[in-house]
Protein backbone atom coordinates (compact mmCIF):
# COMPACT_ATOMS: atom_id res chain seq x y z
CA UNK A 1 0.00 0.00 0.00
CA UNK A 2 2.67 2.62 0.86
CA UNK A 3 4.48 2.12 -2.69
CA UNK A 4 0.77 3.14 -4.00
CA UNK A 5 0.40 6.23 -6.70
CA UNK A 6 -2.15 8.75 -5.26
CA UNK A 7 -4.01 8.19 -8.72
CA UNK A 8 -4.02 4.16 -7.49
CA UNK A 9 -5.59 5.37 -4.36
CA UNK A 10 -8.03 7.49 -5.49
CA UNK A 11 -8.94 4.67 -8.04
CA UNK A 12 -9.47 2.30 -5.51
CA UNK A 13 -11.24 4.23 -3.48
CA UNK A 14 -13.59 5.36 -6.20
CA UNK A 15 -14.18 1.37 -6.85
CA UNK A 16 -14.69 0.43 -3.51
CA UNK A 17 -17.68 3.49 -3.04
CA UNK A 18 -18.99 2.29 -6.26
CA UNK A 19 -18.80 -1.60 -5.42
CA UNK A 20 -20.81 -0.69 -2.03
CA UNK A 21 -23.09 1.89 -3.95
CA UNK A 22 -24.40 -0.77 -6.34
CA UNK A 23 -24.07 -3.15 -3.64
CA UNK A 24 -26.96 -1.85 -1.36
CA UNK A 25 -28.98 -0.53 -4.58
CA UNK A 26 -28.98 -4.49 -5.34
CA UNK A 27 -30.37 -4.93 -1.87
CA UNK A 28 -32.93 -2.28 -2.44
CA UNK A 29 -34.11 -3.51 -5.79
CA UNK A 30 -34.63 -6.78 -4.32
CA UNK A 31 -36.49 -5.43 -1.14
CA UNK A 32 -38.74 -3.53 -3.55
CA UNK A 33 -39.53 -6.89 -5.60
CA UNK A 34 -40.38 -8.10 -2.04
CA UNK A 35 -42.69 -5.56 -1.10
CA UNK A 36 -44.33 -5.18 -4.62
CA UNK A 37 -45.22 -9.29 -3.93
CA UNK A 38 -46.74 -8.35 -0.54
CA UNK A 39 -48.69 -5.44 -2.12
CA UNK A 40 -50.06 -7.57 -4.90
CA UNK A 41 -51.18 -10.27 -2.28
CA UNK A 42 -52.46 -7.82 -0.30
CA UNK A 43 -54.14 -5.83 -2.95
CA UNK A 44 -55.79 -8.84 -4.42
CA UNK A 45 -56.70 -11.50 -1.77
CA UNK A 46 -55.76 -9.91 1.64
CA UNK A 47 -58.14 -6.62 0.87
CA UNK A 48 -60.95 -8.49 -0.74
CA UNK A 49 -61.20 -11.25 2.36
CA UNK A 50 -61.54 -8.67 4.58
CA UNK A 51 -64.12 -6.90 2.61
CA UNK A 52 -66.12 -10.25 1.90
CA UNK A 53 -65.64 -11.19 5.58
CA UNK A 54 -67.30 -8.06 6.96
CA UNK A 55 -69.87 -7.87 4.57
CA UNK A 56 -70.72 -11.79 5.95
CA UNK A 57 -70.64 -10.42 9.22
CA UNK A 58 -72.76 -7.41 8.65
CA UNK A 59 -75.43 -10.14 6.98
CA UNK A 60 -75.32 -12.45 10.21
CA UNK A 61 -76.03 -9.63 12.41
CA UNK A 62 -78.78 -8.31 10.13
CA UNK A 63 -80.41 -11.76 10.51
CA UNK A 64 -80.34 -11.91 14.34
CA UNK A 65 -82.24 -8.52 14.78
CA UNK A 66 -84.56 -9.40 12.10
CA UNK A 67 -85.09 -13.50 13.98
CA UNK A 68 -85.80 -10.96 17.05
CA UNK A 69 -88.23 -8.73 15.41
CA UNK A 70 -89.75 -11.83 13.91
CA UNK A 71 -90.46 -13.31 17.47
CA UNK A 72 -91.86 -10.15 18.58
CA UNK A 73 -94.23 -9.52 15.89
CA UNK A 74 -97.63 -11.07 15.80
CA UNK A 75 -98.08 -9.51 11.90
CA UNK A 76 -97.98 -12.25 9.31
CA UNK A 77 -97.43 -9.69 6.35
CA UNK A 78 -94.53 -8.47 8.88
CA UNK A 79 -92.79 -11.56 9.68
CA UNK A 80 -93.54 -12.84 5.89
CA UNK A 81 -91.31 -9.73 5.05
CA UNK A 82 -89.16 -10.24 7.51
CA UNK A 83 -88.78 -13.84 6.50
CA UNK A 84 -87.45 -12.41 2.78
CA UNK A 85 -85.04 -10.43 4.43
CA UNK A 86 -83.36 -13.16 6.04
CA UNK A 87 -83.56 -15.57 2.65
CA UNK A 88 -81.75 -12.77 1.02
CA UNK A 89 -79.02 -12.16 3.91
CA UNK A 90 -78.71 -15.90 4.07
CA UNK A 91 -78.44 -16.54 0.02
CA UNK A 92 -75.46 -13.37 -0.29
CA UNK A 93 -74.26 -15.07 2.52
CA UNK A 94 -73.59 -18.43 0.66
CA UNK A 95 -72.15 -16.11 -2.12
CA UNK A 96 -69.55 -14.68 0.08
CA UNK A 97 -68.32 -18.07 1.39
CA UNK A 98 -67.90 -19.37 -2.56
CA UNK A 99 -66.14 -16.24 -3.10
CA UNK A 100 -63.89 -16.68 -0.26
CA UNK A 101 -63.53 -20.44 -0.92
CA UNK A 102 -61.91 -18.65 -4.02
CA UNK A 103 -59.52 -16.67 -2.32
CA UNK A 104 -58.04 -18.02 0.45
CA UNK A 105 -54.81 -19.95 -0.22
CA UNK A 106 -53.69 -20.30 3.57
CA UNK A 107 -54.06 -23.78 4.91
CA UNK A 108 -55.28 -22.00 8.45
CA UNK A 109 -57.93 -19.49 6.31
CA UNK A 110 -59.04 -22.96 4.76
CA UNK A 111 -59.66 -24.78 7.82
CA UNK A 112 -61.32 -21.60 9.71
CA UNK A 113 -63.63 -21.24 6.87
CA UNK A 114 -64.52 -24.67 6.57
CA UNK A 115 -65.70 -24.49 10.39
CA UNK A 116 -67.59 -21.95 9.69
CA UNK A 117 -69.57 -23.27 6.69
CA UNK A 118 -69.90 -26.37 9.48
CA UNK A 119 -71.51 -23.80 11.99
CA UNK A 120 -73.11 -22.11 9.71
CA UNK A 121 -75.39 -24.93 8.80
CA UNK A 122 -75.89 -25.59 12.37
CA UNK A 123 -76.96 -22.06 12.64
CA UNK A 124 -79.40 -22.22 9.90
CA UNK A 125 -81.00 -25.44 11.38
CA UNK A 126 -81.91 -23.69 14.72
CA UNK A 127 -82.90 -20.40 12.70
CA UNK A 128 -84.97 -22.19 11.00
CA UNK A 129 -86.77 -24.14 14.09
CA UNK A 130 -87.41 -20.84 16.19
CA UNK A 131 -88.73 -19.22 12.98
CA UNK A 132 -91.55 -22.04 12.32
CA UNK A 133 -91.68 -21.75 16.37
CA UNK A 134 -92.26 -17.97 15.79
CA UNK A 135 -94.81 -18.22 12.78
CA UNK A 136 -97.04 -20.64 14.90
CA UNK A 137 -96.80 -18.24 18.28
CA UNK A 138 -95.97 -20.29 20.80
CA UNK A 139 -95.04 -19.36 24.21
CA UNK A 140 -91.33 -19.56 25.32
CA UNK A 141 -91.92 -22.41 27.30
CA UNK A 142 -92.65 -24.36 24.29
CA UNK A 143 -90.33 -22.48 21.79
CA UNK A 144 -87.08 -24.09 24.17
CA UNK A 145 -88.69 -27.45 24.38
CA UNK A 146 -89.36 -27.35 20.49
CA UNK A 147 -85.98 -25.73 19.51
CA UNK A 148 -83.35 -27.95 20.95
CA UNK A 149 -85.14 -31.36 20.84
Amino acid sequence: MKNMTIGIRVTLGFASVLLIALALGAFAYVRLVAISSHSDHIAKQSLPAIELVYQAEKNAKDQVQAIYKHIGSSDKDDMARLEVSLATASADNAKIYDELDKLITDPNGRALLDKIKTVRAENNRVRDAVLDISRQGRTNAQADAQAYT
